[in-house]
């Protein structure tokens, strides 16, 4: 197991659309894929250590197009949230994908909160508008709360979000109250097949076993005015 030599192991699947084995039947879900896609990398990446750091990577699968040219949208998976770690999980991206900018980023945030959101989730989102100030981020959206939680969170964060993230596992009727809010502040709302909770514990490999998910990010990369998508992968990271 990695976590008998590492304090941290950081995984990059590279681009899943040239992995042969990423052939998901429609409905599946993207843990599924997740799950594939990191088993695929395991099996042919490249490792590289450095101290207590094992990097695990399918670099040589990535898109072969300018980053300039690609439009790139990104989702956190805050499996630990905190500020370190979304930071973290952004740095990684940007570095990975030699991004100039993420034209939209969203973050899934695990705790369940009711009518306010709570006081370490805008302490989180603080950290987004960092980026949002520096130019590195242009769109700001979360995934999966309450309405009433969204609308204080707008009303109440100095960065907007513009993208209302909302899963259709368990509904397929958008709340009247969120549409009405969404037409009225131009907030695009777009759907998702995620599950509650993307990588559970006991779908975990042996291999990680006793490590703890510190977050996962999924990014898309599209060409600027084509539409056409050419880069779709995960970042892992894993933390004793």
């Amino acid at each position: 197991m990695f976590s008998l030599k590492y304090d941290e192991v950081f995984v990059h699947t590279g681009n899943i659309l040239k992995m042969g084995d990423i052939k998901l039947k429609t409905g599946s879900k993207s843990s599924d894929e997740l799950l594939v896609a990191l088993k695929g990398t395991l099996e042919k990446g490249t490792y590289e250590e450095s101290e207590k750091l094992l990097k695990i990577t399918n670099l040589d699968i990535l898109y072969e197009a300018d980053p300039k040219e690609l439009v790139t949208s990104v989702k956190v998976f805050l499996k630990t949230p905190s500020k370190e770690a979304l930071r973290n999980a952004v740095e990684q991206v940007l570095k990975t994908l030699e991004n100039l900018t993420i034209d939209s980023l969203i973050i899934w945030y695990p705790e369940t909160m009711i009518e306010e959101p709570s006081t370490k989730l805008l302490d989180i989102w603080t950290v987004l508008e960092e980026y949002v100030h520096e130019g590195r981020v242009k769109n700001l959206g979360i995934a999966d709360l309450d309405t009433k939680v969204f609308v204080s969170l707008y009303n109440k964060v100095k960065e907007k979000p513009s993208i209302f993230h909302l899963t259709v596992q368990n509904c397929c009727v958008v709340p009247v109250d969120l549409q009405e809010f969404s037409r009225e502040h131009e907030i695009q709302l777009l759907t998702h097949n995620d599950p509650p909770d993307i990588l559970p514990e006991e779908s975990i490999m042996d291999e990680f076993k006793n490590l703890n998910v510190y977050w996962i990010a999924r990014y898309h990369s599209h060409v600027k005015c084509r539409g056409v998508l050419v880069s779709k992968g995960y970042l892992l990271s894993f933390q004793a």
